[in-house]
């Protein structure tokens, strides 16, 4: 569920996203409805679609009024077939995240708050455009704590202009005092169009080694408190890995809601306009799926598998049934795999193919060679 308000856009980020002031509620109150008669769409089509997972990211969803953000999760539970056990999760700025928003949240059902920290650096915050301070983001995790989250995952990026393995370190640890359930640390990506990328010639922007030694920084600092790194972005202590997140990286089908969402249903991917008045016009005309939706080729989904499936420390299990439909065959990969295991890049085990620590640093070299034993 994406919900593409924000208070202002950061410098890095290229997500379809409008920002608009905290007082415009009119458009946020058209836009909740838009949702809440977009659901009710798909329900009357398809029926109460079953759902063990609901995640509502941004933009900024914690910017929504408490009465419309409570309206919001309450339709979409009512919308959906969602067990009591399921995980409800809200993506929540430290400028935004009121004692107001937290109480809607956990009284409409949301268990589990991911929170847009990035850094407890207040010069590398304004560097990045964040509209909060390391003091904003402190006070706000203790605000979540005792209005009642149990579940809390933290964002923290590295690789930022300016920053080094001290500052990094110092965040770490900062944000481990907190003994949040769940971390996503994130490397900088500048991405064309942004701000960030447009000035990158005056940053001073850390080079590949001081990268990888920020990463081999973190991965060291959160594996001793405790946190497996589970994915390549993504670490959790002992039972509290993303469920949602597990889900696209598994291969699952997924509904997305909201202007710019993305969805993959039934073999089928669709999205939605990345313009607000579009997506209202789109809900209040009752459409679910688009005309332009397109069949997922099975060597689609074969090579999605592995991309997907390798960011996991479970990797991909080559028995799986959609593989099959590589060009040279499952058993292709082991030759490749076994001797980047040599290099220490990947394990095999049982037929299961994962990559290691680092060979989840050099990902994108690793699964373009595995790509290319399988014949893709």
């Amino acid at each position: 569920m994406h919900i593409p308000f924000c208070r202002r856009k950061c410098g890095y980020c290229d997500f379809y996203s409008l920002p608009v002031a905290g007082t415009d509620t009119g458009l946020m109150s058209r836009y909740v409805s838009a949702v809440l008669c977009h659901t009710a769409a798909w329900r009357q089509k398809y029926g109460r679609i079953a759902a063990d997972t609901l995640y509502i990211g941004g933009g900024t969803p914690s910017l929504l009024p408490p009465v419309e953000l409570e309206r919001l999760v309450c339709g979409l539970r009512e919308a959906f077939n969602l067990p009591g056990c399921a995980e409800i999760s809200l993506e929540a700025n430290p400028d935004s995240m009121g004692d107001g928003v937290l109480c809607a949240a956990r009284q409409s059902g949301v268990n589990r708050l991911s929170v847009g920290v990035q850094s407890f650096d207040d010069r590398l915050l304004r560097v990045l455009g964040r509209p909060h301070t390391a003091s904003d983001a402190r006070a706000a995790i203790k605000r979540a704590r005792r209005a009642g989250f149990s579940n809390i995952s933290l964002d923290l990026m590295f690789g930022l202009p300016g920053q080094t393995r001290d500052k990094l370190a110092r965040s770490l640890d900062e944000a481990i005092s907190f003994s949040p359930e769940h971390l996503s640390c994130y490397l900088l990506k500048l991405e064309p169009g942004t701000p960030l990328y447009e000035g990158q010639s005056t940053l001073l922007l850390p080079g590949e080694k001081e990268q990888t030694e920020q990463y081999e920084l973190l991965c060291a600092r959160l594996n001793a408190a405790g946190y497996e790194h589970y994915e390549i972005s993504n670490f959790a202590l002992e039972g509290m890995r993303s469920r949602h997140n597990l889900k696209y990286w598994r291969g699952a089908d997924y509904l997305g809601l909201g202007a710019g969402a993305h969805s993959l249903m039934c073999g089928r991917r669709f999205s939605y306009q990345r313009d607000v008045g579009s997506y209202i016009a789109l809900a209040l005309a009752g459409t679910t799926v688009p005309d332009d939706a397109a069949a997922r080729a099975p060597l689609d989904a074969a090579e999605e598998l592995i991309i997907t499936g390798l960011r996991t420390s479970d990797g991909v299990d080559l028995h799986e049934p959609a593989l099959a439909a590589l060009p040279n065959g499952p058993g292709a990969l082991l030759p490749c795999a076994k001797r980047l295991s040599r290099a220490g890049l990947t394990s095999v085990r049982d037929g299961r193919i994962a990559l290691t620590e680092r060979g989840m640093w050099l990902s994108n070299a690793v699964i373009v060679e595995l790509l290319t034993a399988a014949g893709l």
